[in-house]
């Protein structure tokens, strides 16, 4: 079943107007599906084939012209040195959407590669799916800054916290995304995280400890939502302190990870350390050994695990529609703390995140203080479990989940 993804519209608009577009993300998020979707009719070529990997290894020019443009070449990641061959190919040509490249692996952020893409090259991340997107209605989401539009009316009904937790517990991979069989569900995210490490961890480095690389991942899943300490989690998953940062950094790589960096300010005492999240929800469950999204909700960090969901809903929001969102989250040595904090220009929105139908939030305490040091302060929301949006500040409302 394909579920109709935001990104469509961005990607046949990159594709009519650029030589070269990138689509990376985590494996098993739909790129694929993705590509053969886009409007423009072009080949197809997956380099995880031996075949196709091993000519264009050898011969990359070859390689190019027994498979001419427009061509979509995923799982480019195997052959990182068919780019400078591409570059080549687009300086011969103004046509646009030659190449579609799609990759498991964030390649413009690995140092050795990211120079070797064709110049103005688009680059775009797929996530899993939104809670838009697994409504069929990813061609409505608009990236989500606080504001009074969540008094509109949702595209889709308010569910219960029932649906929520069962939402969280399943995840967002397509082709899991409506089983109901709890095996099933668990041999996926089995095999994907066999995939994973055979193919994209040793694609970055040469690994061979995959076990411990698992319970190094067991390790940042009792960590979501937290501010990364990595004495904690090398004692979690008894490997060295700098093992744990090289491997958080290969996670990130991979899509597994997602590192919302602290907020510096000038003259303020802050903390720079990143928040933690893992990219799926359902992954994050798995991780945890849960077997029902009851126990999920039941979990002592459920709080946590709620945030970790928001801030990934949101991000899917803006990188789904094209965009790489400036994100932060805020503390300073006052204890005075923001989970999230959206950068639009110069203008810093602030979310408060939590897992309650009776919210309060301590947003003011923040904002005041950064409107001191004469930062611009948006409208600011509280993302929870309400039935409907209500004011509880000036400027500030609270929301629930489904109407991000």
């Amino acid at each position: 079943m394909y579920f109709p993804r935001t990104l469509e519209s961005t990607l046949n608009k990159a594709s009519a107007s650029s030589k070269c577009v990138s689509v990376t993300g985590m494996r098993g998020s739909g790129k694929t599906a993705l590509s053969q979707r886009e409007e423009q009719a072009r080949g197809y070529v997956s380099l995880a084939d031996f075949v196709h990997r091993e000519l264009a290894g050898t011969s990359p020019t070859g390689f190019l012209k027994s498979h001419p443009a427009p061509v979509t070449l995923d799982d480019i990641e195997h052959v990182p040195q068919l780019l400078a061959a591409i570059e080549a190919a687009t300086d011969h040509s103004d046509a646009p959407g030659q190449y579609l490249i799609a990759s498991s692996l964030r390649l413009k952020d690995l140092s050795h590669i990211a120079d070797t893409f064709p110049e103005q090259t688009v680059h775009l991340n797929l996530m899993p799916l939104s809670i838009y997107e697994r409504a069929g209605l990813g061609n409505k989401q608009k990236p989500f800054v606080p504001s009074l539009a969540c008094f509109d009316a949702p595209p889709f009904p308010t569910m219960s916290d029932s649906d929520l937790w069962a939402t969280i517990f399943r995840g967002g991979f397509p082709e899991i995304v409506t089983e109901t069989n709890l095996r099933q569900c668990q041999e996926f995210y089995e095999s994907l995280l066999d995939e994973i490490l055979r193919l994209d961890v040793r694609a970055i480095c040469h690994f061979e400890r995959s076990q411990a690389f698992r319970k190094f991942l067991k390790a940042l899943a009792h960590t979501v939502g937290e501010e990364v300490q990595f004495n904690r989690i090398a004692h979690l998953a008894d490997i060295s302190m700098p093992t744990a940062k090289r491997w958080i950094e290969i996670a990130r790589l991979c899509g597994l990870a997602v590192l919302i960096p602290g907020l510096e300010v000038s003259g303020i005492q802050t903390v720079k350390r990143p928040k933690l999240y893992l990219s799926d929800t359902g992954l994050l469950s798995m991780l945890l050994d849960f077997r029902s999204s009851a126990q999920l909700s039941e979990y002592a960090l459920a709080p946590q695990i709620f945030e970790n969901f928001v801030v990934l809903e949101i991000l899917k929001s803006h990188v789904h529609n094209g965009l790489s969102p400036k994100l932060f989250h805020y503390r300073d040595n006052k204890c005075r703390s923001v989970p999230l904090m959206i950068v639009e220009g110069d203008t810093y929105r602030c979310v408060d995140i939590g897992l309650t139908a009776y919210p309060k939030t301590k947003l003011r305490q923040a904002e005041d203080i950064l409107k001191a040091r004469n930062l611009k302060i948006g409208f600011s929301s509280m993302i929870c479990t309400v039935d409907k949006p209500r004011g509880i500040a000036p400027e500030t409302v609270a929301q629930g989940v489904w109407t991000i």
